[in-house]
Protein backbone atom coordinates (compact mmCIF):
# COMPACT_ATOMS: atom_id res chain seq x y z
CA UNK A 1 0.00 0.00 0.00
CA UNK A 2 2.07 2.95 -1.33
CA UNK A 3 -0.39 5.37 0.41
CA UNK A 4 0.23 4.41 3.61
CA UNK A 5 3.81 3.67 2.70
CA UNK A 6 3.90 -0.39 3.86
CA UNK A 7 6.33 -2.86 2.20
CA UNK A 8 3.81 -5.60 2.66
CA UNK A 9 0.61 -6.59 3.81
CA UNK A 10 0.90 -7.21 7.45
CA UNK A 11 3.90 -4.83 7.77
CA UNK A 12 4.32 -1.66 9.69
CA UNK A 13 3.10 1.88 8.24
CA UNK A 14 5.63 4.13 7.92
CA UNK A 15 3.07 7.00 8.12
CA UNK A 16 1.26 5.91 11.02
CA UNK A 17 3.15 3.41 12.81
CA UNK A 18 0.17 0.90 12.43
CA UNK A 19 0.66 -2.73 11.60
CA UNK A 20 -1.74 -3.02 8.75
CA UNK A 21 -3.68 -6.27 7.23
CA UNK A 22 -6.04 -6.10 4.44
CA UNK A 23 -7.30 -7.87 1.38
CA UNK A 24 -9.94 -7.15 -1.62
CA UNK A 25 -12.61 -7.08 1.01
CA UNK A 26 -11.17 -4.84 3.98
CA UNK A 27 -8.32 -2.93 5.24
CA UNK A 28 -7.18 -2.09 8.89
CA UNK A 29 -4.29 -1.11 10.69
CA UNK A 30 -3.27 -1.98 14.59
CA UNK A 31 -1.12 -0.56 17.15
CA UNK A 32 -0.04 -0.93 20.92
CA UNK A 33 -3.35 0.21 23.28
CA UNK A 34 -5.88 -1.31 20.36
CA UNK A 35 -8.66 -2.61 22.05
CA UNK A 36 -9.71 -5.86 19.93
CA UNK A 37 -13.03 -7.98 19.92
CA UNK A 38 -11.65 -11.49 20.42
CA UNK A 39 -14.57 -12.60 17.93
CA UNK A 40 -13.27 -9.62 15.28
CA UNK A 41 -10.76 -11.45 14.13
CA UNK A 42 -12.75 -14.76 12.92
CA UNK A 43 -16.08 -14.79 14.17
CA UNK A 44 -17.16 -18.06 12.86
CA UNK A 45 -13.72 -20.06 14.60
CA UNK A 46 -13.22 -18.10 17.82
CA UNK A 47 -14.80 -17.42 21.25
CA UNK A 48 -11.47 -15.47 22.36
CA UNK A 49 -12.22 -12.47 24.80
CA UNK A 50 -11.35 -8.96 23.81
CA UNK A 51 -7.92 -7.87 24.66
CA UNK A 52 -5.92 -5.04 24.54
CA UNK A 53 -2.93 -5.14 21.92
CA UNK A 54 0.44 -4.63 24.33
CA UNK A 55 3.60 -5.26 22.17
CA UNK A 56 4.47 -4.25 18.69
CA UNK A 57 4.91 -7.96 17.92
CA UNK A 58 1.39 -8.63 18.95
CA UNK A 59 0.28 -5.82 16.73
CA UNK A 60 2.20 -7.70 13.99
CA UNK A 61 0.44 -10.83 14.41
CA UNK A 62 -3.00 -9.48 14.35
CA UNK A 63 -2.78 -7.63 11.36
CA UNK A 64 -1.53 -10.77 10.35
CA UNK A 65 -3.92 -12.79 11.53
CA UNK A 66 -6.44 -10.22 10.36
CA UNK A 67 -5.39 -10.40 6.67
CA UNK A 68 -6.10 -14.31 6.63
CA UNK A 69 -9.47 -14.06 8.18
CA UNK A 70 -10.81 -11.20 6.19
CA UNK A 71 -10.51 -12.52 2.27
Amino acid sequence: MEWLKIERNGGKSKADGKYYGWSHRAIYGFAVGDKVKGDSLDKKKTSDPDFVIKTEKQAEEVANTFKKNVS
